[in-house]
């Protein structure tokens, strides 16, 4: 896996790559051939209302959009619920589609979705991942 970040200063780019790393290798898909493109996006909760969002641009590329202004503490907590996605995406469990009408929809493990956000099985397992991966990352940072 090629991670890369766009639309920061250096040393955030290395925070967010350093977390993006963490999370890839504690979900199992650190091997992966898929380049990660990571931008930082001003105002993201404001105009899409969203910390994070996941999109497969190519069958090798998967873009991850960052708000510009999460703290340290939330990017952990963004960046390992946004990575969750990336998995569901690189082991073909979750897919977006549009309709003739522009709508969007998911499909689910070849099954098209139609729930509630907060019962979208992958939001669920997304939510659940934050504090699996918060963790060990603190466990990592306290013994230094």
């Amino acid at each position: 896996m090629e991670i890369k970040v766009i639309g920061c200063s250096k040393a955030r780019a290395g925070l967010i790559k350093a977390l993006a790393t963490f999370s890839a290798q504690a979900l199992g898909i650190w091997n992966d051939s898929n380049i990660i493109k990571i931008y930082s996006i001003p105002k993201l909760k404001k105009t899409r209302k969203a910390y994070g969002l996941v999109a497969r641009m190519t069958h090798s590329e998967i873009r991850v959009l960052l708000d510009s202004r999460l703290d340290p503490e939330a990017l952990v907590t963004v960046i390992a619920h946004e990575f969750t996605h990336v998995k569901q995406v690189i082991r073909q469990e979750l897919f977006a589609y549009f309709t003739l009408k522009g709508k969007q929809g998911w499909i689910w493990n070849g099954k098209i979705n139609k729930a509630a956000y907060a019962n979208m099985p992958w939001e669920i397992e997304a939510r659940n991942a934050e504090p699996y991966i918060a963790n060990k990352l603190r466990k990592l940072l306290a013994k230094g």
